[in-house]
């Protein structure tokens, strides 16, 4: 059964009618429909998620994905070496990475050789399903030493992904299990060439995200925040992905046996698995976040009228706030790279919008349209200016075409209502006149960006 058909029959079996689930849900009438009607469009996280709480249901039944229950894990005994052996760990390494080569060093030997296969035989996990990796840092010691436990279906890098990992505190008094995240997504995702925005911040709406979702029986897991007390951006970024968790002093590891630390690994290990749906849907870490981030990122999608309606909104809000830009200098800077689209399990996809590079286009026209400044259309409440609309000329569903992205303000163009629904809706014959317009004025500012496209091209996509 496809996802749109779960939903029907989740909402049937619950007796809800479409007004009432849709009520429940936060949407509209239409747009339920649309979203049992499979109506060409990608079905976001937050969508999904809330469909499962109005039908009271796990997001896997909704997904049609099996849920894999605590069984499929391993099962937690006694290893009597295992806590000792932790201990002079870490009392042993905060001297070691002040004064001592990390090159060879006897506690590297420790942590692979004695630490890691205690928890492999500790937890009883299938080591042809999951991989644990130890670190003590590269070229020099760590600030935060950790031993990552990987669902090799997630990821087998601490820089990608979810996890599960041991941090040891840099005081060397404390370990933290923590169910973390890789923070690479978000350092490459925002920078001066992706989106703006702060990566510790978003790492941490991710975070409260799965927070709200997830379940944990353990009465040792927290959902609390953990404190490293470290100074490197590295323990900053353990802080700010940290889901849930337990902490251990060594006097707390004193008083407990080995099999309670692996029993909260493998609850942990559990929580991995309620986000393992998800990341099926989305094809992967990538493109689950991006959609989890979707508003936060103030970025849209083609799905709902009143979504279309938001996202003009905000465009609007942003142009009126935001500072006046050099556009002599902006068209001069190089393209930012694409970002990854947002991905279904069917292979549907589509590439979110920036309401930011909209909100530049509209400033750098003046509210004004750009086939012709005399259109006229209505005063915006928003802005107090001339209302228009915003139109990327290469459209965005072209964008595996290109290396660079199409959704900067230099493909963006602002149009009079008239325009963009000519563009969208009219004969092919009246769009020609419109696009060699567009394309003249932009042509020599895609090159720039490391956009490349030919007249004809462009022409086959307005066809």
């Amino acid at each position: 059964m496809s996802i749109q058909s779960n939903l029907k029959g989740l909402r049937e079996k619950s007796g809800m009618s479409l007004t009432q689930a849709a009520q429940k849900m936060g949407t509209s009438k239409s747009n339920l429909s649309k979203m049992e009607n499979n109506e060409d469009m990608v079905l976001t996280i937050n969508s999904l998620m809330k469909a499962s709480a109005a039908y009271d249901v796990p997001l896997a039944k909704i997904l049609d994905i099996p849920f894999i229950s605590k069984q499929n894990l391993g099962i937690a005994t006694e290893v009597i070496e295992f806590i000792p052996t932790l201990i002079s760990f870490m009392e042993k390494y905060p001297n070691a990475r002040d004064k001592e080569e990390l090159k060879n060093h006897p506690l590297g030997k420790v942590l692979k050789d004695e630490i890691v296969p205690y928890i492999s035989k500790g937890t009883g996990l299938d080591m042809t399903k999951y991989t644990i990796t130890p670190s003590m840092g590269k070229g020099r010691f760590a600030e935060v030493p950790w031993i990552c436990v990987f669902d090799d279906e997630i990821s087998k890098s601490a820089t990608k992904g979810y996890y599960v990992v041991l941090l040891f505190s840099p005081a060397g008094n404390e370990v933290f299990i923590s169910l973390n995240q890789g923070v690479t997504f978000f350092e490459q995702r925002y920078n001066k060439k992706g989106l703006p925005g702060n990566y510790i911040e978003k790492l941490q709406k991710v975070a409260e995200f799965w927070k709200d979702k997830l379940k944990f029986s353990n009465e040792r897991i927290s959902k609390s925040p953990i404190h490293l007390k470290g100074s490197g951006k590295l323990a900053k970024g353990y802080e700010a992905g940290h889901i849930a968790g337990a902490s251990l002093t060594i006097n707390d590891l004193q008083k407990v046996n080995s099999k309670e630390v692996f029993e909260v690994i493998l609850e942990l290990l559990g929580g991995l698995m309620q986000i393992k749906p998800q990341l099926s849907l989305y094809g992967g870490f990538d493109g689950m976040n991006a959609s989890i981030l979707l508003e936060d990122d103030q970025l849209y999608l083609d799905e709902f009228e009143e979504e279309l309606e938001k996202e003009q909104q905000v465009i609007e809000k942003i142009s009126k706030e935001q500072k006046e830009y050099n556009f002599d200098e902006l068209v001069l800077e190089p393209g930012a790279d694409a970002l990854p689209p947002i991905e279904q399990n069917k292979g549907k996809k589509q590439y979110p919008r920036s309401a930011s590079e909209a909100a530049k286009a509209l400033q750098r026209a003046n509210h004004t349209c750009e086939v012709d400044s005399t259109h006229t259309t209505f005063i915006s409440a928003v802005t107090g200016e001339m209302f228009m609309e915003l139109h990327h000329i290469i459209p965005l569903h072209v964008q595996h075409k290109f290396e660079k992205s199409l959704d900067t303000f230099s493909n963006i163009a602002c149009l009079c209502s008239t325009d963009h629904r000519l563009l969208h809706h009219g004969l092919f014959e009246e769009k020609v006149g419109i696009l060699r317009k567009l394309y003249e004025d932009r042509v020599e500012e895609w090159k720039v960006k490391g956009i490349y496209i030919e007249f004809d091209e462009l022409l086959t996509y307005y066809k």
